[in-house]
């Protein structure tokens, strides 16, 4: 594994990092401004799982970045590149979100982006890691439940 590589995913887990602590206090945020009470529940579960994983992926930085990685092109790490910065720009921007409708359109976004990074993670890695499976099921299931709330 290259340095570069080797880079390319202890960056892409430190974003991961970065989304899952960014998630926690987006939905605990959310779940004070809810008036639902079932609303204000579902976030804190949301708040909760998303803690759970930033430890995981916290494990992930100290049990995968010396791992060998596969092979990937020039385009792929630029692409890589691109993409976590431009989500790290995402990040700092939506910190100060006032109501329920621009809550749930950035929630959704820190979930699909969560959804890519994960993707990318396997691909480096070039295995079917079940935990990552499973991470990705909880990340879609999040996706569905803002989706249809949304609706």
């Amino acid at each position: 594994m290259s340095v570069t590589e080797k880079f390319l995913l202890e960056d892409l887990l430190n974003v991961l990092i970065e989304l899952e602590d960014t998630g926690q206090k987006h939905y605990h945020r959310m779940a004070n401004m809810a008036t639902d009470p079932k609303l204000k529940d579902l976030f804190e579960v949301l708040a909760k799982q998303e803690g759970t994983h930033k430890v995981i992926y916290e494990g992930y930085k100290t049990a995968f970045v010396n791992r060998t990685l596969n092979d990937v092109t020039e385009e792929y790490k630029s692409y890589v590149q691109v993409t976590l910065k431009n989500t790290i720009k995402f990040l700092n921007g939506h910190e100060n979100i006032d109501n329920i409708d621009e809550g749930l359109k950035t929630a959704i976004s820190l979930e699909k982006d969560t959804l890519l990074f994960l993707n990318e993670m396997k691909k480096m890695l070039g295995t079917k890691e079940d935990e990552i499976e499973r991470l990705m099921d909880e990340e879609r299931g999040h996706l569905a439940f803002l989706y249809n709330y949304k609706e």
